[in-house]
């Protein structure tokens, strides 16, 4: 069997096309993404100074700004921040943005008063070392806000995401992230690092009306940019999924795509002093 992040093809954020994927794919209703917003400013205020690791391109981070003035954004992927840079243009307020690598974080112990998260954990290799430096760059009593939101994988897509496992175990392909394997897993570091869960806000459920084809050519996406599935096996997993939905589905027919939106809120504590010196001493072995 072989892994998908072994292979040297490039993961979602470092192509041109896996940038369009990311916009075209991961944003959410104006509506939704202004209750998102006013959840985190609610919980914040607007003075507070935040990172938004795993920035992007600016989709969430610039409707931030326009409550919270206070936001630095700070993504690996220099592609993706040339996108954001070109959103702003025509902005006046820019949210401040850094290159950086989220298991070395260029800033100072207690920078930031929230560290917020979106999509990032699961793309991240060395993710116990980047939840260390979360703790390293947050005030005593900092947030850590990680957002869970997109699709439910209910219905057809939840079908067709089944199809396409099955169609890569029977190539030998495993298509997994190289962050944690489980929410569980994830939940258990945070509280290894003295962490605890304050908050866990479901902020909107919603389905978005998807012609089959749409659906489709997404899921393919997801595997080629998300996995680094090779093209030439995408194209041919997609041909093989596609004759088989067809004898169920018309390509323009319209299916419901449940999604859902919550907010996983962490506290870093009393003891996050002694974890900063743990972490300070492994980093410089």
């Amino acid at each position: 069997m072989s892994d998908c992040f072994s292979r040297s093809a490039p993961h979602l954020g470092f192509t041109q096309d896996g940038v369009d994927f990311y916009d075209q794919t991961r944003s959410w209703p104006p509506n939704i993404t202004m209750m998102w917003r006013e959840s985190i400013v609610a919980r914040l205020g607007n003075a507070a100074n935040i990172l938004d690791l795993g920035v992007g391109t600016g989709r969430l981070a610039i409707e931030l700004r326009r409550e919270a003035p206070n936001v630095v954004g700070l993504d690996f992927s220099f592609p993706m921040l040339s996108r954001f840079s070109r959103k702003q243009r025509e902005i006046k307020d820019k949210v401040p943005l850094i290159q950086g690598d989220a298991t070395m974080l260029p800033f100072h112990e207690s920078s930031f008063d929230c560290v917020l998260t979106t999509h990032l954990w699961p793309f991240v290799a060395e993710w116990h070392r980047g939840l260390s430096e979360v703790c390293r760059v947050l005030r005593r009593s900092g947030l850590l806000i990680d957002t869970e939101g997109g699709p439910t994988f209910e219905g057809l897509r939840g079908e067709l995401h089944d199809a396409w496992q099955r169609a890569l175990v029977r190539r030998g392909v495993v298509a997994r992230y190289p962050g944690p394997q489980s929410r569980h897993a994830f939940e258990k570091a945070l509280r290894e690092l003295c962490a605890r869960k304050v908050g866990h806000i479901s902020i909107a459920t919603w389905s978005e009306s998807k012609q089959v084809k749409e659906l489709l050519s997404t899921v393919a996406g997801h595997y080629q940019f998300c996995f680094c599935v090779p093209l030439s096996e995408v194209k041919a997993i997609q041909k093989e999924i596609e004759t088989r939905a067809m004898n169920h589905f018309q390509l323009d027919e319209t299916v419901l795509d449940p999604q859902s939106l919550k907010l996983s809120i962490w506290r870093f504590g009393a003891n996050r002093e002694s974890v900063i010196d743990r972490c300070v001493r492994w980093f410089r072995e």
